[in-house]
């Protein structure tokens, strides 16, 4: 299959019928796998990249540690479940291939798990140190970053050209407190991004091989193209 590429078309409740038992987990996990490769391509930054580059890879962090988290939740549960569903037994390369994606999103989910408790869906810092009992991180980043120098631009008038973006884009200090110089931030930037590459293959060749299984069997998938 490596060399087969598909393309068909089909109604929405074709892809997913509604009474489907599959048919929400495997909707979700759809719309993750596009999520997934939209940014991971986007987690890149050179030195020479103006302000919003770095503000945009921060924030594109922040929702790949998200969506990487919710295709762990999708795999640690509704794809066990199908794996053990011994009505409709999964071939067992398929299955081979399904556990060790399963491993690599266990571990890009961990490797990312200061950012998603730090800076995901909220900002709380103090959920990103590992100390016990957890203490707020704020106050020593800002005593030890406090002479960097950012601009911001408020617009009292309507709010439209307000931006903070320089100064949020310091936002990765509260996932990783162990980055001091701007050297150790391009150093983790470099050592997260080879991490997710290494697993992405995987991961995503593993959500496609579901897909195909499920619209093989709903008799959508034609000869490949």
């Amino acid at each position: 299959m490596a060399d087969s590429i598909f393309t068909f078309r089909a109604k929405l409740s074709e892809f997913f019928r509604p009474d489907h038992p599959d048919a929400t987990w495997l909707l979700r996990l759809a719309v993750l796998r596009d999520d997934l490769a939209y940014e991971l391509e986007r987690v890149s930054l050179s030195r020479d990249d103006p302000p919003e580059e770095v503000w945009r890879c921060a924030y594109t962090l922040r929702k790949l540690a998200i969506t990487i988290s919710e295709v762990k939740n999708i795999f640690s549960y509704e794809v066990q479940r199908a794996l053990a569903d011994q009505a409709r037994p999964v071939p067992q390369p398929l299955r081979d291939g399904l556990k060790n994606a399963v491993k690599l999103i266990e571990e890009a989910d961990a490797f990312m798990q200061p950012i998603r408790d730090g800076l995901g869906a909220h900002v709380r810092p103090s959920n990103a140190t590992q100390t016990n009992p957890k203490h707020d991180p704020t106050p020593a980043i800002l005593r030890a970053h406090g002479d960097s120098k950012f601009e911001v631009r408020l617009d009292m008038q309507t709010g439209r050209t307000t931006s903070l973006r320089q100064l949020t884009a310091a936002s990765f200090l509260f996932a990783w407190p162990d980055v001091v110089t701007e050297d150790d931030y391009y150093r983790k930037q470099k050592e997260l991004r080879d991490k997710l590459f290494g697993c992405f293959d995987d991961m995503v060749h593993g959500i496609d091989a579901l897909l195909y299984r499920h619209w093989t069997s709903e008799g959508l998938v034609g000869s490949p193209q």
